[in-house]
């Protein structure tokens, strides 16, 4: 394990541990209604770099490595929703809709996930930190996406960039507004990620030497 993705383990590790006195869940997880999300159409970028990009799976604490939608009440108790999951596990399905959005983009020369075996340059990793959905006392509650990501030089290994995206958006308690409310969050989030790689991309093409 690289000494950067040791350092984003640290935390997750902790809230797994803080985690685990509170959490309620279901034993079983079958005849569940699957969803999952969709990544909006992308303009190209004018000008694309040379460069080939890796997106990791993003490190999440339990239940957030699941499948299963996460709901925490207001009481500070975590469990899961009924009737309802992911068609994969939060951070996999995370890392997928990072890689479509980036890749339509067409900003880089690749981009492409660990198992591929093409040599990536550098690599977009991080830590899903919120990936729920929140009640109050209110009639409704909020969905909540935090992603703290890290722009990583492959070569020497360098972290070059850490940024925390972070939406939340109001949300009716009926499944299908909550899985609606998901997808309004990941619109938002997504171009901010992807605009946020351009800047890193561009700041690491101008320091490069020149031939």
């Amino acid at each position: 394990m690289s000494l950067s993705r040791f350092r984003l383990w640290l935390p997750v590790t902790a809230m797994t541990l803080l985690l685990a006195a509170c959490v309620s869940l279901p034993d079983r997880d079958d005849r569940l209604a699957v969803h999952t999300l969709r990544v909006a159409t992308t303009e190209a970028i004018a000008l694309r770099s040379p460069v080939t990009l890796r997106i990791d799976l993003p490190l999440a604490a339990p239940p957030l490595d699941s499948a299963r939608l996460v709901r925490r009440q207001a009481s500070g108790e975590i469990g899961l929703l009924s009737d309802v999951r992911w068609n994969q596990p939060a951070p996999a399905l995370w890392q997928q809709l990072l890689l479509q959005h980036l890749s339509d983009s067409q900003g880089w020369q690749a981009v492409v996930t660990p198992s591929s075996s093409v040599r990536s340059d550098v690599r977009l990793s991080g830590v899903l930190r919120e990936f729920d959905y929140r009640t109050d006392d209110a009639a409704s509650g909020a969905v909540h996406i935090t992603f703290q990501a890290q722009w990583i030089d492959e070569r020497s290994q360098r972290v070059l960039a850490t940024q925390v995206f972070s939406h939340s958006e109001r949300v009716d308690r009926e499944h299908l507004a909550i899985v609606e409310g998901f997808q309004r969050a990941t619109d938002v989030l997504l171009p901010q990620v992807l605009h946020w790689a351009i800047e890193q991309t561009a700041n690491a093409d101008a320091d490069a030497p020149h031939q």
